[in-house]
């Protein structure tokens, strides 16, 4: 649609450092929009490290806009209810980042916005006439559905209705958007058959080859593990991630024991919770 001018990108997390899945992702998407086009971003920071983009990537950005989301569960689920809007949308609303984004949009020749997390579409003016690109990386409110049946009843209740909104949510964004991205096949298959919007792809990850190559030379580790090593790595305290090791650990490791007495099974990752 027409030629790229600027682009607006905004990301419920900075993208950089590149040291988690999502980061992994926004960053290297990021890193090829910004040699295509001048790139405007706005972005929440976790902590006061993540405040450090500005600094790390600015010179191949042309502008940016970073503050910490520190607003508490309990204000954004109050702010949630009273709205009858989504506690992740709530928990991402604020008024500086809206107020940034305006001003890019009122200033700069934006064509091109592209979204990174769903939680980030309500910056997206309705009547935005560019091309809006929604990364949704994941179906959320399939997760939420699968947490409602889980956990005592005011949880079962409050990730029941986070569901229920995030998926109308969800649907609403798509429906504006010219494209919605999901990391792979099943999500976007997954999205379609949930949403019945057609303009749902995948974009996968993707790997360094070059980085992690079998043959290259690593560090050994000492004492050496043992072989077969089955390894699992990723942030340990997000849900998914903490439900597949304590199944595959407690279902699957008894099995391949069984048949190799010698296999182990290693977690490497950030922030165990305590099941992990």
């Amino acid at each position: 649609s027409g030629m790229m001018e600027e682009v607006l990108f905004l990301a419920h997390r900075v993208p950089w450092p590149p040291d988690r899945g999502d980061k992994i992702r926004s960053h290297h998407i990021l890193n090829y929009l910004a040699q295509m086009a001048p790139v405007h971003v706005g972005a929440f920071a976790d902590n006061d490290h993540d405040m450090g983009f500005g600094a790390a990537m600015g010179a191949s950005l042309a502008s940016s806009h970073v503050e910490i989301r520190n607003k508490p569960t309990w204000l954004a689920g109050l702010e949630a209810l009273a709205k009858g809007s989504p506690v992740s949308v709530a928990s991402f609303a604020s008024q500086s980042m809206a107020a940034w984004v305006r001003g890019v949009l009122a200033s700069r020749p934006i064509s091109h916005i592209f979204c990174f997390s769903g939680q980030m579409a309500q910056y997206v003016p309705a009547d935005f006439e560019g091309r809006f690109v929604m990364d949704f990386v994941d179906v959320d409110s399939a997760k939420f559905e699968s947490y409602a049946d889980t956990g005592n009843s005011v949880m079962q209740w409050v990730n029941a209705r986070e569901g229920r909104l995030l998926s109308a949510f969800e649907r609403d964004v798509a429906t504006r958007a010219d494209l919605s991205l999901f990391v792979s096949d099943a999500e976007a298959e997954l999205f379609r058959a949930r949403s019945g919007v057609a303009e749902a792809r995948a974009l996968g990850n993707g790997i360094d080859t070059i980085f992690y190559d079998p043959e290259a030379t690593f560090r050994t580790l000492h004492p050496p593990f043992p072989d077969p090593l089955i390894v699992f790595t990723g942030q340990m305290d997000y849900r998914p991630n903490v439900e597949s090791v304590t199944i595959f650990a407690t279902e699957a490791m008894p099995i391949i024991r069984a048949a190799n007495p010698e296999a182990t099974f290693a977690i490497v990752g950030r922030n165990p919770s305590a099941a992990v």
